[in-house]
């Protein structure tokens, strides 16, 4: 799927953030932690020998964000339209199980294939290559 996301403010002059009380936002200001483009895709495919898998894939696109971190103890002293651009990204997670008995699949499943640094929301990291194995049992 994809999605696209108008980020420019329409706030003519307010700000975002209730607890501001600085200078105002400016008109056309992007809205920060927003990406404009997302997509994502998934293939997958089931063997008729019990073997399946998937491979799902995601793009995100540069987003902006405040220069200041959220636990800033003086959150008077920053200029709400003082932003920098925070990396997009490209995902890829994927899976294989099998069906050894019906109803039992062991699987295994990895995260962030690529190993892809990026920030969920700036100073925050996203998690790097992880992998999941693990037993489904249906009955």
């Amino acid at each position: 799927g994809y999605t696209y996301l108008n980020t420019d403010s329409q706030a003519r002059g307010r700000s975002l953030d209730a607890r501001f009380t600085g200078e105002p936002l400016l008109p056309d200001s992007p809205l920060l932690e927003r990406p404009k483009h997302q997509v994502t895709v998934l293939g997958q495919y089931r063997f008729p020998f019990g073997l399946s898998g998937y491979v799902q894939g995601s793009y995100q696109s540069d987003f902006y964000d405040s220069k200041a971190l959220f636990a800033d103890p003086f959150p008077e002293r920053f200029d709400h339209n003082d932003v920098i651009k925070v990396q997009g990204r490209v995902l890829l997670n994927g899976k294989i199980e099998y069906e050894i008995f019906s109803g039992i699949k062991p699987y295994v499943m990895v995260e962030n294939m690529l190993d892809f640094n990026y920030d969920a929301i700036r100073g925050f990291p996203g998690p790097g290559r992880r992998f999941f194995f693990g037993l489904q049992a249906k009955y």
